[in-house]
Order: C-alpha cells, then structure tokens, then sequence
C-alpha cells in the first residue's frame, strides 16, 4: 500500500521546486536586484565578497523584510484575510525604493500571476496588481505549500540567482559557486526561521548600500541586467 502522507510531501517538494525554478517564464534571470551596480562600485569583485553580499543580505534585510512578511501573508491567506494579504503586499511594495527594484518586483508579479492564470484557469488571484512577493504567497498557497517550505525555498532562490548573476559580471568559477551556494544553506536556515519569530515592529531595517548600488545601476552606461 502506498504512503500517501510521503506521496503529498514529495508533491510539495515537487511543487516548490517547479515554483522557485530558474526555468519558470518571469524573467528572473534578467534582474541582478542591484549586483551590477554594487560590481560597478567595486563593492563585489570575487568569491568571498559576493559571499559577503549575499550573507549581509540575508542577515540584515531579509530576516527583517522579505521573510516576515512572506509568513504574514501566508498567515493572512490561511486566514482568508485578503485586507491584510493586501496590507502586508503594499508594506512589501514601500520597502522598494528604487525605480528598478519596484518595477522588477512589478513585473515579476505579473509575470507569475500570468503564468498561474495560464496553468490553471478556474482561480482567480485576490488582486490584478501584486508584488512578486505577494504573488509567490498566493499561488504557493494554492499549490499547498506552507511558510516553513516556502520561505526558505524563496531564499535559495535568491541566492542562486545573485551567484548565477555573477558569473556574468565577475570572474568566478564553477566550484567557487557551488562552495559559496553549499556555505550559505545553514545561513538560510536561520534567516528563515528569524523571519518566523520577528515582531512587527521590527520589519523595514533596509540596507541604504543596496539602494546606493540600485540607484547608481540606473544611470549605468553599460548593463547587462534590467536592475
């Protein structure tokens, strides 16, 4: 007889692996989320300061922003508390302040709340507008995946992204990036699970470099990436 609870757990998996792939169609790999510009300054130039910027990412600002307010509307969706999903997404919106970094987390939603539409006609997103954040929450929600898989799942994502971004832009190897990825799991662990505990009135301690660097990519000259 089969394992049904064991089947359910590796559709889950299976789930968030198709959700958070790097081959799902909203041009995540066209966005570095303010890399460029910080190579540009001269701030990420080899392995061990990329590994500084993902870390000082994840330790200042996603456990503070992206995560806590991705297990409250998670939270808000089990609850079908739709006022607050769209609180916590426009409190998500505000933390972006550059142009780029809104118009990237914009079109992103968009793009997924397309392809949500496209792969399953019969729902319906709670809004037409929603950051990409607020999007993921949504449709990782329908597809039953819980905060404790998703959150951290969205972290690696990340990081792999910043890591496969840098390939373009800096000289770094295969095994470089692979060694920086494998040192930062039991990090996101631990942001992931920060994000679980942290208060409210904790949530929007931004890093002003990251905004430095998102800012000067603007006016860059030569780009590869659209942020």
């Amino acid at each position: 007889m089969p394992n049904e609870e064991l089947i359910i757990n590796i559709e889950s998996l299976l789930q968030l692996q198709r959700l958070l792939s790097p081959n799902l169609p909203i041009g995540a790999f066209s966005f570095s989320q303010g890399l460029e510009g910080a190579v540009s300054l001269g701030w990420v130039s080899d392995a061990q300061s990329l590994s500084l910027w993902c870390r000082t990412l994840l330790e200042q600002q996603f456990a503070f922003n992206e995560g806590p307010l991705m297990v409250r509307m998670l939270q808000a969706l089990e609850c079908g508390d739709l006022k607050a999903f769209s609180d916590y997404d426009a409190w998500l919106l505000s933390l972006r302040e550059t142009s780029e970094l809104l118009a990237e987390e914009l079109q992103m939603g968009r793009a997924l709340l397309k392809l949500a539409g496209s792969l399953h006609p019969d729902i319906k997103p709670p809004a037409s507008r929603l950051s990409y954040l607020a999007s993921l929450c949504w449709y990782g929600h329908f597809l039953g995946l819980s905060a404790e898989a998703l959150v951290p799942g969205f972290m690696w994502s990340w990081c792999e992204n910043q890591v496969q971004a840098a390939t373009r832009l800096i000289k770094l190897g295969h095994v470089e990036c692979q060694q920086i990825l494998s040192a930062l799991i039991p990090m996101i662990a631990v942001v992931a699970e920060t994000s679980r505990t942290c208060e409210e009135g904790l949530i929007g301690q931004n890093l002003p470099g990251l905004f430095l660097a998102s800012a000067a990519h603007e006016q860059q000259y030569s780009r590869l990436f659209r942020s």
